[in-house]
């Protein structure tokens, strides 16, 4: 999409600061007929310790 958007850059590597790219806006439809429960949790609700944290890579391990 940014290569049909801004074909005269297609060759380019490395953009000085001058160079504007236009950038598409995409429409993004939402598939899940349900959210999956990580994408409810909310950040700012849970805290998690510095022990859970480090009883969770453990286990990871």
């Amino acid at each position: 999409m940014l290569l049909q958007a801004n074909p005269q850059y297609r060759k380019v590597l490395i953009f000085t600061n001058e160079v504007e790219v236009t950038i598409p806006f995409v429409e993004v439809e939402n598939d899940y007929i349900q959210s999956p429960a990580w994408l409810d949790d909310d950040i700012d609700d849970t805290e998690e310790t510095e022990e859970e944290i480090a009883v969770a890579s453990e286990e990871d391990s």
